[in-house]
């Protein structure tokens, strides 16, 4: 073969290539499986995209029996169907509805508790939505293809730990924040989250927090798109639920932090009205970090105080991408989880306060039984991270109990 032919050959297989994967179109439509969002003892959100125009009606049932339907509405490719009059911890089944009846998917959910002998199972984890290398082509004519079919792989850590959280199957997750990467942009959704984590939020919600990443783009604009906030008390980027024993506070924290900031404002109000006998508070960014020489002094001077002043038994956080915790049982205790997927951080420092750090993909889970909380986190290997108890009927006996008179009540409730 002569020079010449093999350079012609050379030139035009770098055309075909240039054809197929060079970005020319506008990045896929984001298209999901149905996902439960916004539980609460009465009411659930169910939610999908499409990749084109679809009416979506929904019906939901309990033990076969149709007990709530909502009619396909108008075309659209983003679909939020709110459930209500359903019976507080209540396992339901629902299916989507084109809208010529034909079911098109299937999922279940259960509503939250309003009885503190309740028991809650919930996990936490964060900083999961590492993206593989072909989302930054992925408006090429050839990814396009490969795209619609489903044949692009995902990255391997977010799936393990979304594997992980359907093998646990907990009543619900909070994500920590730091949804998709790299900045927050609705098109990264299908690869960053919905794939690795699809499966679980088809029956059970996952209550998001925004992280940095989140707000890059639009100011958190596509992450208010995917997550619908829960009814108890929606604030600007914060919410409050409760689920059985346990009140679950979301924060936005991004920018700085002083005692007039919405959401510490957001936070004083919830903590002096919360009766729960658990409360859970949780944010993007920890307080201490093992990675960052000095993270969030506005937050050590006015998030934590707070927390501590009101008896919060858990602070949990992300950011970081590996787990710490700081405090022992009896004391307001501070978890960083952000081991979701995306690449680890190393260990460079011990804070003052420091229990345990591990450097490992992971999640973390938490059981509540009356006055008992046990937490475990668990890696993607299936090693044990950390594992503790809190005994709060300990605490009540020894007087180190906090809460507002009606809390401390509650708590003494559960003791018979």
């Amino acid at each position: 073969m002569t020079r010449r032919r093999k350079v012609w050959i050379g030139a035009a297989t770098l055309a075909v290539l240039a054809l197929f994967l060079v970005p020319t179109c506008a990045p896929p439509p984001l298209d999901s499986a149905a996902y439960v969002q916004a539980v609460t003892a009465t009411e659930a959100v169910i939610a999908r995209w499409t990749a084109s125009p679809r009416q979506l009606g929904l019906v939901v049932r309990k033990d076969g029996k149709d007990v709530f339907a909502a009619a396909a509405g108008i075309p659209r490719t983003h679909h939020e169907l709110r459930a209500t009059g359903l019976m507080a911890a209540t396992r339901y089944e629902f299916a989507l509805r084109d809208e010529d009846g034909t079911e098109v998917e299937r999922g279940s959910f259960v509503t939250r508790s309003e009885d503190d002998r309740h028991p809650v199972h919930f996990a936490v984890f964060g900083d999961s939505g590492g993206q593989p290398w072909w989302v930054e082509i992925h408006g090429s004519p050839l990814m396009r293809l490969l795209h619609a079919h489903r044949w692009l792989p995902i990255e391997s850590a977010p799936a393990a730990v979304g594997a992980l959280l359907v093998a646990e199957a907990p009543d619900f997750a909070l994500h920590v924040g730091d949804v998709v990467y790299p900045r927050g942009e609705l098109q990264h959704y299908h690869a960053g989250f919905f794939r690795p984590f699809g499966e679980f939020a088809r029956t059970r919600p996952i209550y998001a927090v925004f992280g940095n990443h989140d707000v890059m783009t639009g100011d958190g604009e596509a992450f208010r798109q995917v997550f619908a906030v829960p009814a108890d008390d929606p604030g600007e980027h914060c919410f409050s639920f409760r689920d059985g024993p346990l009140r679950v506070i979301g924060l936005d924290l991004n920018g700085e932090v002083d005692a007039q900031h919405r959401s510490i404002r957001f936070l004083r109000r919830a903590l002096e009205t919360a009766e729960e006998p658990w409360i859970l508070v949780y944010s993007h960014y920890p307080l201490r970090s093992v990675y960052r020489a000095s993270p969030r002094p506005d937050l050590l001077a006015h998030y934590g105080p707070l927390c501590r002043e009101f008896g919060v038994d858990l602070i949990c956080a992300g950011h970081d991408h590996n787990y710490q915790r700081y405090g022992r049982p009896g004391e307001t205790i501070e978890v960083v989880s952000g081991g979701g997927g995306k690449s680890l951080y190393e260990i460079n420092q011990r804070p003052d306060g420091l229990e345990v750090a591990e450097i490992a993909f992971h999640a973390s889970f938490v059981r509540i039984d009356g006055l008992t909380l046990r937490f475990v986190a668990k890696a993607i290997d299936g090693r044990t991270l950390d594992e503790f108890t809190i005994d709060k009927a300990a605490q009540l006996r020894d007087g180190t109990a906090k809460g507002n008179p009606a809390r401390l009540q509650r708590m003494r409730r559960l003791v018979n």
